[in-house]
């Protein structure tokens, strides 16, 4: 070795350190000043999560029915009798061949608790008829004033007589 030549003065500060950590003297300060060239990162989560908020069910409402009642009042008339009404806001009438699936259908204004039908009525003129002596299902629709939608169906009227005569099921 030569002489005077010594340790560096870096080799002294790490040396140093070293033996201070070693040794407990300064402990805090010399973990302190070696953590100061780190780098720290933070992530913040909130602890409670707002709920996504669900719709409100919309109530549905039960179909009811309307039983309707055939007197016959003529040999071209009958009376359509509709039990099961409760202040419908609207109603429609309809007819269709009984070997037909489509009903056609006309308002009734003002909707009411009895029908008169005859082989004029609109419901037979629209296309019902076919003039072989059909049989005629009727089927009545209300709105009830609850919101609720009435349905009722007679069966089997009988046109005959050529489109003269009107009659209720047997």
């Amino acid at each position: 070795m030569k002489q005077g030549t010594g340790p560096s003065a870096k080799a002294w500060a790490v040396g140093l350190f070293c033996l201070t950590v070693l040794v407990g003297i300064g402990g805090t300060s010399a973990f302190g000043l070696w953590e100061q060239s780190s780098t720290a990162t933070m992530t913040v989560r909130a602890a409670v999560s707002t709920p996504t908020p669900t719709p409100t069910p919309t109530a549905t409402p039960t179909p009811v029915g309307l039983t309707l009642t055939c007197t016959q009042i003529t040999t071209s008339t009958v009376r359509i009798s509709i039990a099961g009404l409760s202040s419908p806001t609207a109603m429609t009438v309809g007819g269709k061949m009984s070997t037909s699936s489509v009903y056609v259908s006309i308002p009734v204004v003002p909707p009411s608790a009895t029908l008169d039908l005859t082989p004029s009525s609109p419901i037979f003129l629209t296309g019902v008829l076919d003039g072989h002596n059909p049989e005629v299902d009727v089927q009545v629709t209300a709105l009830q004033n609850t919101g609720t939608t009435a349905t009722g169906e007679l069966r089997r009227l009988k046109l005959s007589g050529n489109g003269k005569y009107l009659t209720c099921p047997v």
